[in-house]
């Protein structure tokens, strides 16, 4: 039966408690850095209390409840959940898009959080998640120039920062693809690793407790391998199991996994 690629790359948790729980670090972050943006509004609020500063405020006051409640869903619902993943991919940005929006020029500060975000979701969660990142951003920039007087008059600002994102997350997209190909192969053989394999089982377990069906593991040992690395060194060795990776990737069928 078919088993897929393993789950995208993740980087290294930037929190020390949040290892292997992006998502979390991602809420926890969401109130830290927010809140720290919005005192920093609300004292320049304070000394210039115009409409749009107000407004921003309320913007950032906002996106720091909803990482409140983003961190308190992540605590009663633990698991993974690509539609989960894949709201908060848009309300992070489309948050952003919308402070613009109200905020007009007092939220320009805010524009680092579009970066912060982009690369965010590529290293946490993959190649997935940052090209929706990329293209909530890249429609709700392009709004701002058709809607919002700041961005009406400063299209070409507009218009680099909207490039700067689609480049950036090219950019991006191209290291994760590399990174995550990386941690999911064998150096030497291109193989998928072990890794990639117990994922693999895992996914294939999961198919056939919901959908039925069969499915095969097939274990192989190379007799005399030992011998060979004595008499002839390791590179023979290595030559040798790269000769065999080879023939094996040469008879596998559409949807077979070879570790």
């Amino acid at each position: 039966m078919p088993l897929s690629n393993p789950e995208s790359w993740r980087g290294k948790a930037l929190l020390g408690g949040y290892h292997d729980q992006p998502e979390k670090e991602q809420a926890a972050l969401r109130i830290a850095l927010g809140a720290v943006a919005l005192v920093l509004y609300i004292g320049y609020t304070l000394m210039y209390p115009t409409a749009a500063n107000i407004a921003t405020v309320a913007m950032v006051a906002l996106y720091v409840l909803f990482g409140v409640l983003s961190y308190i869903v992540l605590l009663l619902q633990p698991g993974r959940s690509k539609w989960r993943l894949a709201v908060t991919t848009c309300v992070d940005q489309g948050m952003v898009v919308a402070a613009l929006l109200i905020g007009g020029r007092s939220a320009l500060p805010l524009l680092f959080v579009v970066f912060w975000f982009l690369v965010g979701a590529g290293c946490r969660y993959g190649k997935g998640p940052l090209a929706l990142s990329c293209a909530v951003t890249v429609f709700g920039m392009s709004a701002l120039m058709a809607v919002e007087p700041w961005w009406v008059a400063n299209r070409p600002a507009g218009i680099g920062l909207v490039l700067g994102v689609a480049a950036t997350s090219l950019y991006l997209y191209v290291l994760v693809d590399r990174l995550e190909r990386r941690a999911a192969t064998d150096g030497l053989t291109g193989l998928q690793n072990r890794t990639s394999l117990d994922r693999a089982i895992e996914r294939a377990q999961a198919t056939l407790r919901l959908q039925g069906g069969h499915a095969a593991l097939l274990l192989i040992d190379l007799d005399g391998f030992k011998e060979v690395n004595d008499s002839f060194g390791h590179a023979v060795g290595d030559e040798l199991l790269l000769h065999f990776a080879r023939m094996l990737a040469r008879g596998a069928q559409r949807g077979d996994t070879i570790a």
